[in-house]
């Protein structure tokens, strides 16, 4: 694995486009974009399992960051309900509503030397 500190830096960076990103897929949802919607959330699955990842590791390293994962964990369950159930309209709330503040309010703090 890399650095520490380039760990921090990247997820620092991923930590403050995540809520946008949230915002963008309800907007696709709300204006009829499902095709890129649901690309964009395989993407957002896959960036989710590398935000945890990392989170844990740094978290291991002297690193504090908040990352409340029973929470994310049932944000992702009712994701995956609603797309079983194909029902967008709720897919854009949560991503809105629920994911977006959700990472929102996530913090991180560096390791002190």
């Amino acid at each position: 694995m890399t650095n520490n500190e380039e760990l921090y830096s990247s997820l620092s960076n991923y930590l403050e486009i995540l809520p946008s990103g949230c915002e963008k897929i309800a907007q696709m949802f709300r204006e009829g974009n499902q095709d890129i919607a649901f690309k964009s959330i395989n993407d957002f699955s896959d960036g989710i399992e590398w935000f945890v990842t990392i989170t844990n590791h740094l978290n291991k390293n002297g690193y504090t960051i908040n990352l409340e994962e029973e929470q994310l964990k049932m944000h992702l369950q009712e994701v995956n309900i609603c797309l079983n159930n194909n029902d967008e309209v709720m897919l854009a709330d949560l991503f809105e509503y629920e994911l977006a503040p959700f990472f929102e309010n996530i913090k991180i703090e560096r390791k002190l030397s």
